[in-house]
């Protein structure tokens, strides 16, 4: 695909499936280039966004396309996601408890603030987990600590104290001082050093024993 000429859809039968797999790759995709969006929906009339984890995101594939075509709407994986997620918002067996990962958490602040009101613990991993912990006081190494995002943590922290729940997080981490060794190490959270690279030990999943109602918002993100 290139990114300065039609797609080239003709040919194409009805019930076809026309596959473009590389968007990413395309910096007009993620500045969501009005001329881009206008590329991929030549000779689209109806978009249909199947993809909620990928929604919040403004791009050429998610917005720009959308004011092209004629009509645009969720599909149905998007709308079971959904459904599965107003049903978080109103849990009806306890304790309920949150596994939260992924990055951009200044991003998502609106929804961790509303997480961090209703459930009963909250458990950070991956990329969130190191935002929180940077809250805390703990020292994070520089390359792990998203801009913006303190304040955003520090609000989430006032909720769950206010509320007296818990936030869960691994006391140690699985470490490389080397990317390219295959020794690890366990270094405690109040140890990490700007030289280790860091992987996510998982034996936080003890806590989880007993729960009747669990969220796993997002995935392990590290860089």
């Amino acid at each position: 695909m290139s990114s300065a000429e039609p797609l080239k859809i003709e040919g194409f039968e009805r019930a076809d499936v026309f596959l473009l797999e590389n968007l990413s790759e395309f910096k007009a995709e993620v500045a969501n280039c009005r001329k881009f969006a206008e590329l991929l929906s030549s000779g689209v009339d109806i978009f249909v966004n199947d993809s909620f984890s990928s929604s919040h995101k403004v791009l050429a594939s998610t917005v720009g396309i959308a004011r092209s075509c004629y009509a645009s709407m969720a599909g149905f994986h998007f709308e079971k996601d959904l459904c599965i997620l107003k049903e978080v918002a109103k849990p009806d067996k306890k304790p309920y408890v949150a596994i939260i990962g992924g990055g951009n958490l200044r991003d998502k602040a609106a929804a961790l603030y509303f997480l961090a009101s209703r459930c009963d613990g909250l458990v950070f991993i991956g990329m969130m987990l190191f935002q929180i912990l940077h809250a805390l006081g703990h020292y994070v190494p520089s390359n792990l600590i998203e801009r913006g995002a303190c304040k955003a943590a520090l609000h989430i922290i006032q909720i769950a104290r206010d509320r007296n729940i818990p936030i869960l997080y691994p006391k140690d981490f699985w470490c490389m001082n080397d990317p390219h060794s295959t020794q690890v190490e366990v270094i405690p959270v109040h140890s990490m050093k700007d030289s280790e690279v860091l992987t996510l030990d998982h034996d936080i999943f003890y806590v989880l024993l007993g729960l009747w109602f669990l969220v796993w918002h997002n995935m392990l993100l590290f860089p």
